[in-house]
């Protein structure tokens, strides 16, 4: 796991738990090896912990900035199967497009300089795969999704 680096301030580093029935000396990989040295095993386990712990950071940066510039807009999903049961799935947010157009050209260059617009589109663009949950859907069930419709939730309703 990572955890903090009691060697540097504000900064993190790899922890073993030993108790963890995964962490023996009898089998699996060598963690280190006859020198006490990091195997390429675990070396690849650290980068892998790092680029988690560096891209959970982005994340953070991200949804801060979407936040601090209203950019979130919750919507809601009404399903409708053939059985005229109903299902309303909430809690979904995407970009509200009509405040990214309207961003200052400053916070337009801000955003542009930390990437931030590819993550965005990327949010626009996955409401298509509602089409595609649709025909799995449809291609697991008898009772399948007729009609399907999106909406945004308006603020008073929250």
């Amino acid at each position: 796991v990572l955890g903090p680096d009691p060697e540097k301030e504000n900064s993190v580093t790899t922890h073993l738990i030993n108790e963890n029935p995964r962490v023996n000396d009898s089998e699996g990989q060598a963690l280190f090896d006859e020198r006490g040295q990091a195997t390429g095993f675990l070396q690849g386990i650290e980068k892998q912990l790092a680029d988690f712990y560096h891209m959970e950071r982005a994340t953070q940066q991200f949804l801060k900035a979407l936040l601090s510039h209203n950019l979130l807009k919750e919507y809601e999903v009404l399903v409708r199967f053939s059985s005229d049961r109903t299902k309303r799935i909430k809690g979904f947010y995407n970009i509200d497009e009509d405040r990214l157009n309207s961003l200052s050209d400053e916070v337009a260059a801000d955003f542009f300089k930390q990437g931030f617009f590819a993550p965005i589109y990327a949010m626009l663009s996955s409401v298509t795969q509602f089409n595609r949950l649709l025909r799995l859907q449809n291609n697991q069930s008898d009772d399948t999704i007729v009609q399907l419709n999106m909406r945004a939730v308006q603020e008073d309703e929250l």
